[in-house]
């Protein structure tokens, strides 16, 4: 979706915190690294339990699938977090596709 295959790196909360993150911070990306999203649990737990056929809570699923959209446009060079928040809310629906979600549920889910 962004012109490249991206990765997505699930860490648990201790490996969050040593690689010196907070619980409020939930993704993050490396300049140097156009390839590779680095997400707390927070983000990872919705998506792992979507992929895997279980049902998350909506708003959880919503959210993460928010935060892979927004941390993908940093992936794309935006570095403005608003431009980075408006493009998201704009691809949300081509992401929530992407990860399998029904076209019918992907444009019903919604973000905040």
């Amino acid at each position: 979706m962004i012109g490249h295959p991206i990765k997505v790196a699930c860490l648990g909360w201790k490996e969050w915190v040593e690689f010196g993150e907070n619980r409020r911070t939930v993704a993050l990306v490396f300049w140097d690294d156009p390839y590779t999203i680095y997400a707390s649990p927070t983000m990872c737990f919705p998506l792992r339990k979507y992929l895997s056929g279980g049902i998350p809570r909506t708003e959880k699923l919503a959210f993460a699938i928010f935060i892979l959209a927004h941390e993908a446009e940093h992936l794309r060079g935006v570095r403005d977090e608003g431009l980075a928040n408006c493009r998201a809310i704009a691809t949300f629906r081509q992401f929530a596709l992407g990860l399998g979600l029904p076209p019918q549920r992907a444009t019903k889910l919604r973000v905040m």
